[in-house]
């Protein structure tokens, strides 16, 4: 029970004399409880009403109020109904009365002059009672939760498993399309037109684009699977960020031209960690990947800055920006910017980000204005 780590159980100690009361708390101190006690009805029911017990001790004969009348409300109060009562009087204990204390929802009776054994035996098996089904509670709990993170993670897989065939499917269609348009044209013209500079040029520019794709939606699966089960590991090495930014975006010049976005660099020199190169590279090309889809026709500013503690990178579009209602999903699985069917990917360029960033104990925000374009900032410990 210790290990569920169980809430100390509380008794409520009923009883208008406060010796009475004493007598009963000096009695059950060696208990694993935790005593609260009333002096009236009205004063109980207001401790009930507060607080979770595990038993309740009434006094039969009270004032104003007096246990039977208390026992009625309590199991006629869903919050209380369940709570054991026994109790406690000094009148003879004849049929009638037993009955009636019975009727009003009484579990049990205890006889003044009171037996110490008699009581530490009853309030016992009742804290036991109590801890059971505290027990029992927790394991329901914890089962469903783990209930529910199993269906989470079944719609998760369904979800990852639908969006990779459709996005897998798609530059392989093409790539197959231009194999069978190359056979079209060997067909009816020969190898010779066929296999001509123009159309090879064509057929392997597309196919270069189609298997590119393929790579990169399988990297992204297998990053996920890494983080998934908590392999994502780094080759930490000196770096110069402003070196691997320029490197990053002179090999997607060709790309950032189509899309239509010139980059402009503001990076200080020496700013230098000790950080995965591939994993932060990564990072620099998710964020252009996403600039070259959602930000077309736009400039690009990208921004490398350093204190005594961190380096900052920030890149900059100036697209049409991303809604706050979006800006707060964007760093999840499967979740794009803009939900268009145009824009192809599986969602986890910048969830994989995140966890790269997070992995070298650093964070990574976005901040966006509809209209003014989209701010990504990563700030990284230099040491």
């Amino acid at each position: 029970m210790d290990e569920l780590r169980l809430p100390k159980p509380k008794c409520l100690i009923v009883d208008d004399l406060r010796e009475n009361i004493i007598a009963l708390e000096s009695l059950l101190k060696d208990e694993n409880l935790q005593i609260v006690s009333a002096t009236s009805g009205i004063e109980a029911l207001n401790l009930l009403l507060e607080h979770d017990f595990a038993l309740t001790l009434v006094d039969v004969q009270m004032p104003e109020m007096d246990g039977f009348e208390l026992a009625e409300i309590m199991r006629s109060t869903g919050k209380t109904r369940g709570i054991p009562l026994i109790f406690v009087t000094a009148s003879s204990a004849d049929a009638h009365r037993v009955f009636q204390g019975y009727e009003k929802g009484a579990v049990d009776f205890l006889q003044k002059p009171l037996s110490p054994q008699i009581v530490l035996s009853k309030v016992r098996i009742f804290l036991e009672l109590y801890n059971q089904k505290a027990v029992l509670e927790q394991k329901l709990r914890k089962i469903e939760e783990t209930e529910n993170y199993l269906q989470q993670a079944l719609k998760s897989r369904d979800e990852f498993l639908s969006i990779c065939s459709h996005e897998l499917k798609t530059p392989l269609t093409s790539l197959k399309m231009q194999i069978q348009i190359t056979n079209r044209i060997r067909e009816k013209k020969g190898d010779e037109i066929a296999f001509s500079t123009n159309n090879m040029n064509k057929f392997l520019t597309h196919a270069d684009r189609s298997v590119e794709r393929i790579i990169h939606l399988v990297e992204d699966m297998l990053d996920i699977s890494r983080i998934t089960t908590g392999r994502l590991s780094l080759n930490l090495e000196q770096v110069d960020l402003k070196d691997l930014i320029c490197d990053v975006v002179d090999r997607f010049q060709p790309y950032m031209e189509m899309a239509g976005c010139e980059v402009f660099i503001n990076a200080e020199d020496d700013v230098i960690g000790l950080w995965d190169k591939f994993r932060i590279e990564q990072v620099i090309t998710n964020f252009l990947i996403n600039v070259s889809k959602y930000a077309q026709e736009a400039p690009v500013e990208i921004t490398v800055k350093k204190d005594n503690q961190f380096a900052f990178l920030e890149v900059k579009d100036n697209g049409p920006g991303i809604s706050e209602e979006n800006l707060k999903r964007i760093f999840e699985r499967f979740e794009r910017a803009i939900k268009n069917k145009s824009v192809t990917g599986l969602g986890l360029g910048l969830y994989i980000s995140r966890e790269i960033v997070e992995l070298h104990h650093g964070t990574i925000s976005a901040e966006s204005t509809l209209g003014k374009g989209t701010t990504f900032c990563v700030k990284l410990p230099l040491i």
